[in-house]
């Protein structure tokens, strides 16, 4: 079987906006990054938080930045790119917040899994039985790609379950 070479680059929470804590000249750098690879990516996947508050000035300015990305660019909903209504900017302004992308050899499924105003986010069964039914339906030959925002598992030590490791540790060291 012929060895399929498929370049992608992943990038996410850029945060763009003019107010809060995006570092432009850092971002500017990682553009020229990704600009100067060699051999070039096939395609940049940026998975989510494109925006900070998810407010039309953030998108003006996001999309004006990410136009510097000389490879396709997809770019995948976060829950920061859904507040404050910024759902209906993304699909007017972004695009579709739920399809799939054919690049080369790949198809790649982007997944809205954030819930508007929330930090939480889930792909749900509707989203997973379209993923699954899709996936089997392609052939040997392409290369698929599943891209949303949020952890599909816990990040180890972190969230709800540093707490209870946290009651553990300290219930040993009484003894």
């Amino acid at each position: 079987m012929e060895r399929s070479v498929f370049r992608l680059v992943h990038i996410s929470d850029t945060h763009i906006s003019r107010f809060g804590q995006f570092v432009e000249p850092m971002f500017d750098l990682a553009v020229d990054k990704i600009n100067s690879l060699d051999p070039k990516p096939d395609v940049v996947v940026h998975t989510g938080d494109l925006t900070d508050n998810g407010v039309l000035s953030d998108y003006e300015f996001a999309v004006k930045k990410v136009r510097g990305i000389a490879p396709k660019l997809v770019v995948v909903p976060g829950n920061h790119d859904e507040r404050n209504f910024g759902q209906s900017l993304f699909k007017e302004i972004v695009g579709p917040m739920d399809h799939k992308v054919e690049v080369e050899k790949a198809v790649i499924f982007v997944m809205n899994s954030p819930e508007p105003d929330r930090d939480e986010g889930r792909l749900g069964r509707r989203r997973q039985t379209y993923l699954e039914e899709s996936l089997q339906r392609l052939g040997e030959d392409k290369i698929k790609v599943v891209a949303f925002h949020h952890h599909l598992i816990p990040v180890p030590y972190s969230g709800r379950e540093t707490t209870c490791w946290r009651t553990q540790a300290t219930s040993l060291t009484r003894f």
